[in-house]
């Protein structure tokens, strides 16, 4: 009889270790996907920013701004002065950080909002002058994007862009961080 305790006790321990893995792998499988979706997001973000940028393709870059943003009456005049401050024959980045930050918003296990934020802290831009000699200039850029909002589908798209040459103090925006306030967003006025 006590062996049968013994037996049954050893068994419920192992069962109840086991399923201790199995939910803690299905976490970390759920965890790796969501981190997964979310780079490949910002991935795609951040090319389709530069790629505008490349081409000199104001209007493309305000269409990727949410509607709440594109019908601000200054954006046109912030992004005229992006590309001027931005501006170059070529743009070149190894890094972008495509796990920066954002946030996810679930209801009854479905996602109803999303918004990803990422740092592209190394650009390279050249401009070549007339002569064909290259001037080498170098940018932090980070932006936030709304990749899905329920409650407010006008905030769905590109929020807000900062751009900042390195070592000065100079830095531009277009568009605002809607619903939230960053620390770094002050020096951009």
């Amino acid at each position: 009889m006590k062996k049968k305790i013994i037996i049954l006790l050893l068994a419920g321990v192992m069962l109840l270790t086991s399923c201790g893995n199995v939910l803690e792998n299905l976490r970390t499988s759920q965890l790796i996907d969501i981190t997964t979706e979310e780079n490949a997001k910002i991935q795609l973000f951040s090319s389709e920013i530069l790629k505008c940028f490349e081409e000199n393709d104001r209007q493309g870059l305000k269409a990727m701004f949410c509607e709440q943003i594109r019908t601000r009456s200054d954006l046109d005049g912030e992004i005229d002065k992006l590309f001027e401050y931005f501006g170059g024959d070529s743009y070149y980045t190894r890094d972008i950080i495509d796990s920066k930050g954002g946030g996810e918003s679930f209801d009854h296990g479905k996602r109803v909002g999303w918004d990803v934020r990422a740092e592209l802290p190394f650009i390279e831009v050249t401009k070549y002058y007339d002569n064909g000699e290259p001037q080498y200039r170098y940018y932090n850029m980070w932006f936030s994007w709304c990749v899905n909002s329920e409650a407010s589908p006008a905030f769905e798209g590109l929020q807000y862009i900062r751009i900042e040459l390195l070592n000065t103090d100079d830095c531009l925006k277009a568009g605002e961080d809607i619903g939230r306030s960053r620390e770094w967003d002050s020096r951009a006025e």
